[in-house]
């Protein structure tokens, strides 16, 4: 059975933060979505393609007009290249920053792409240069435009990670092309090098690491995923428990009814003495009102005491009373 396709709430996180800051008000997602802001906010969170697809068609819907109107660049375009500064991906945000060289941000863009997408995209005609890198990838942007455009734009501004200008992408139906310069240097301001600055990773150490944390991502979106299933298999036995136990006490209820009536029958009767004595009526009588009662009590897990008091300690009926007495005359 193939996987189902899913994106990293990396995307809806990103949005979000992206929104806060410009001081938008979020109050319409609550009554647009049936599952909690929080877990969007989850950079390590998984969503079905599709469903997430849905979450940012409406996030451009209540938001993206006003995007467009100010910068001339669509919604989600302008949210990728603001990733280097949202610090919306979690422990992939550090990892980037203290990468060697744009090229080797680009050497494996499946491995990086993986952080986004899963299973990992499976990518063909991988091909390098000094400043480019060209391959085909099995992701559909016709079907998730939205999540498509924000792959695409951060593709372009991986290299702002590092200080240097945002790279050119070019997505179209799967094929992919990215030019870059590392010879061009961009302004930036020496507090924010200085707070960027860091070791450098070799580019096998720089792969290692985008593999486990893509990995460690996907395996905690299993076992999440896993829990969620037990949980809700938990819940549905406690349901099918507790189902089933008031059912028999329903039975027993009915049972101590009828035998109320039995015995008033048998004592309309006025059987012969001998008779009673046989079939040892006049303990049966005594005790089988309490063998409901503690059976009943078993079941709702309590003591007989609690059953009798549940009952208003019931006595047995008396013998001489015309009235047939129903079991459930004593039940609140």
């Amino acid at each position: 059975m193939q996987s189902p396709l899913l994106l990293s709430c990396k995307l809806t996180n990103a949005a979000l933060k992206f929104l806060e800051r410009r001081g938008e008000d979020l109050e319409p997602l609550y009554e647009r979505f049936d599952w909690p802001l929080h877990y969007l906010r989850d950079s390590s969170s998984w969503l079905e393609a599709d469903r997430l697809e849905l979450v940012l068609g409406a996030l451009e819907e209540l938001y993206g007009q006003r995007v467009v109107n100010e910068s001339g660049v669509d919604f989600f375009t302008t949210i990728g290249h603001a990733s280097p500064s949202l610090r919306a991906w979690g422990a992939l945000d550090s990892v980037l920053k203290i990468v060697p060289g744009v090229r080797d941000l680009y050497h494996q863009p499946d491995r990086f792409l993986a952080s986004f997408i899963s299973p990992q995209p499976q990518i063909q005609g991988l091909h390098h240069t000094d400043e480019t890198v060209a391959f085909r990838i099995g992701f559909s942007d016709d079907r998730l435009p939205h999540a498509g455009r924000y792959l695409r734009a951060i593709l372009e501004s991986l290299p702002e990670f590092i200080g240097k200008p945002r790279a050119h992408v070019m997505w179209n139906h799967g094929n992919v092309s990215i030019e870059w310069s590392e010879r061009q240097v961009p302004f930036v301001s020496q507090a924010l090098l200085n707070n960027d600055t860091g070791p450098s990773l070799s580019p096998d150490l720089l792969r290692t690491i985008l593999v486990d944390l893509a990995t460690a991502q996907r395996e905690l979106e299993s076992a999440r995923r896993s829990n969620q299933e037990k949980d809700a298999l938990i819940n549905d036995l406690r349901l099918d428990s507790a189902n089933g136990v008031a059912k028999a006490l329903h039975e027993i209820y009915k049972l101590g009814d009828y035998f109320a009536r039995a015995q008033q029958i048998v004592t309309l009767l006025r059987a012969p003495e001998p008779l009673l004595k046989r079939t040892a009526w006049d303990r049966v009588s005594s005790e089988a009102p309490l063998a409901i009662l503690r059976a009943a009590a078993l079941l709702r897990g309590e003591s007989i005491d609690d059953e009798l008091d549940r009952s208003e300690k019931t006595t047995l009926p008396n013998k001489t009373s015309n009235k047939a007495p129903s079991f459930f005359d004593n039940l609140n």
